[in-house]
């Protein structure tokens, strides 16, 4: 595992947002060049699995995006029929240096070749310890700030697949041919993870999924290198708070009443509820919060002074 305490740019934001995107740290990059695989990040041990680290010998996959290796569907023969297999990154506060950074984002470097808008490759996500899975398209949980300072269509990703990319499962995702390196970003605004550890593992689950139909097109696939993950630093406008300065009770709740208890120094402007779907539910500026159904809900709370995330368990 390498930990990077460089400072890079990544992006920005149109001027006319009231929050802008600052810098970045790098604190952790996945390159495939170790002797001991990266340990947070697994590949499937099914009998489908394609996937390999190596040094790319193919058709189109002629070379790692660092060198020598990357991890591809197969580093020398094109990808099967009816293929079906992923590559998962777990991140949680293991992967870094100290806790959860705030603003969290993923950058990768990847190429594809595949049959156009049938085969192909997509990303999903699991914050409830692999139960559920979602395209990273319908991903909004952490794409978005309470009260609108940012949404997932002004945040933007770069060189991500759109919903009009649809593979002939019904999925979207990449397809095609990539023709270069493509540099993708994914991001979070506000922490990806908060939680109670002895209720629910601080942890979400990323997957890298392939697939490909009854018909052999003889090409190479998808090929990824150099995942970052990166932490933030965002305009004052949204300021995120530490977590201490707030607390839900009782938490975990057996009726679905929670109140919401504020540092003195805080004032509450609004708090919304999400479900662990990222479902927006409702909003409200009342600090007693009424759950109807249960389960694992996350909380964003507005101040006057800053954004605050909590994720609370009706059960």
């Amino acid at each position: 595992m390498k930990i990077k305490l460089s400072i890079l740019f990544l992006f920005a934001i149109g001027t006319c947002l009231n929050a802008q995107w600052d810098i970045a740290f790098t604190w952790d990059t996945i390159s495939f060049e170790e002797a001991t695989p990266y340990p947070y990040l697994n590949i499937d041990t099914s009998s489908q699995n394609i996937w390999q680290i190596g040094t790319p010998q193919k058709t189109v996959f002629t070379e790692a995006y660092s060198l020598p290796n990357a991890i591809m569907t197969d580093t020398l023969l094109p990808y099967p029929i009816n293929a079906q297999s992923y590559v998962e990154l777990a991140i949680g506060t293991f992967n870094f240096l100290e806790d959860y950074p705030y603003n969290f984002t993923i950058t990768f470097e990847h190429q594809y070749d595949t049959d156009t808008l049938c085969d192909g490759g997509y990303i999903t996500i699991s914050y409830d310890n692999r139960a559920t899975w979602t395209n990273i398209i319908n991903d909004s949980l952490y794409q978005q700030v309470v009260g609108g300072d940012i949404t997932p269509s002004t945040l933007g990703h770069p060189n991500l697949y759109t919903n009009e990319d649809l593979l002939c499962s019904g999925e979207v995702g990449f397809s095609g041919s990539s023709n270069e390196w493509k540099h993708t970003t994914l991001s979070w605004v506000l922490l990806p993870v908060v939680g109670i550890e002895s209720v629910y593992p601080d942890t979400i689950f990323l997957r890298f999924n392939f697939e490909s139909d009854s018909l052999d097109t003889a090409k190479d696939g998808w090929m990824i290198d150099n995942i970052q993950l990166h932490s933030l630093d965002v305009g004052s406008s949204i300021k995120p708070l530490p977590s201490s300065l707030t607390s839900i009770y009782p938490n975990p709740t057996k009726d679905g009443h929670l109140h919401l208890l504020m540092d003195p120094s805080l004032q509450l402007e609004q708090l919304a509820v999400f479900n662990i779907q990222g479902q927006f539910l409702f909003s409200q500026t009342d600090p007693i919060i009424k759950l109807s159904e249960k389960g694992i809900y996350i909380v964003h709370i507005k101040t006057e002074q800053g954004i605050l995330v909590k994720k609370v368990v009706y059960h």
